[in-house]
């Protein structure tokens, strides 16, 4: 079994851990843009 990774979500401040080595969505706020802060949004 594959060793799991700790994310947390720059828009919520969530941590989690994960199998996989990037997300789709932050499991607490359901964002799709978790990785990204808020300002480099529009960037």
């Amino acid at each position: 079994m594959e060793p799991k990774k700790e994310h947390k979500c720059l828009r919520c401040g969530y941590t989690w851990r994960s199998a996989k080595d990037k997300p789709a969505a932050c499991p607490y706020c359901k964002s799709y843009k978790w990785n990204l802060k808020k300002e480099e949004e529009g960037k």
